[in-house]
């Protein structure tokens, strides 16, 4: 799941910097059965941290405009009965693969989209 993004050599040693590999980070529904509280904890701790860095990336960037390059982040509670979270799954899944294979081509700008659902009990 993760590759070498960076290395240098410090003091003899090899410093590593990883990041994510995107197309063996899917989990299915299997896997997720199969993973301990614990390696969800681990899980989730890295995503968050994933996120921060992305975040504190952008924000070092000297141009970095929130309103202007249309940053947000929010949480709202939904009630919905397990049909409705499915069709908003579904919803939010076309909405993203409808884009998703976008083509850079000098108009267009990247951005990521991060979501979480979790059940507020």
């Amino acid at each position: 799941m993760l590759e070498v993004a960076h290395q240098k050599r410090v003091r003899g040693a090899v410093e590593r910097g990883f990041r994510l590999h995107l197309p063996n980070a899917a989990v299915t529904a299997e896997d997720a059965r199969q993973l301990s509280r614990d390696d969800h904890r681990r899980a989730f701790t890295a995503f968050c941290t994933m996120l921060m860095a992305d975040f504190d990336r952008y924000l070092a960037t000297p141009e970095a405009d929130v309103v202007d390059d249309g940053v947000g982040f929010t949480q709202a509670a939904l009630w919905l009965t397990d049909e409705e979270l499915t069709a908003l799954r579904s919803e939010l899944a076309a909405a993203v693969h409808s884009r998703i294979n976008n083509a850079c081509n000098g108009t267009r700008a990247k951005y990521l989209i991060d979501t979480i659902l979790i059940p507020a009990r």
